[in-house]
């Protein structure tokens, strides 16, 4: 399975990459850290797509936007602590699970793992 991570904090991907290599350790980690059109990004075939969003920079929103426009591939947003306008809106446009920055390690690795069983997938 192809894991495809949005987003541009090194910290943030580090953890993600620590989580994904216990929760899906067979899957392939694709790491975005610049710009990327909803189109380019579903090429690349996901079963599940990390996305990084910021209240100050509305295009984590956006594509997240226009990935639900032509796909129902599982999404897990992820912004900074305490920010619930960012939450409300991930949810809103469409998100499967919104995780908060710094990453509490094994929440992340329980929502990943609940989102991908909504999904079918078998640990």
């Amino acid at each position: 399975m192809n894991i495809v991570v949005c987003d541009d904090d090194p910290f943030v991907l580090d953890e993600i990459r620590q989580v994904i290599k216990i929760v899906l350790p067979d899957s392939s980690l694709i790491i975005i850290e610049q710009p990327v059109d909803a189109q380019t990004l579903l090429q690349l075939d996901p079963g599940l797509i990390v996305l990084g969003i910021a209240r100050r920079d509305d295009t984590g929103l956006e594509l997240l936007r226009k990935i639900r426009s032509g796909s129902s591939v599982p999404v897990i947003t992820v912004a900074a602590a305490g920010d619930l306008d960012a939450m409300v809106q991930a949810f809103d446009a469409g998100t499967d699970g919104y995780a908060s920055k710094p990453l509490r390690l094994m929440e992340f690795a329980a929502r990943v793992r609940a989102v991908l069983r909504r999904w079918g997938y078998r640990f």
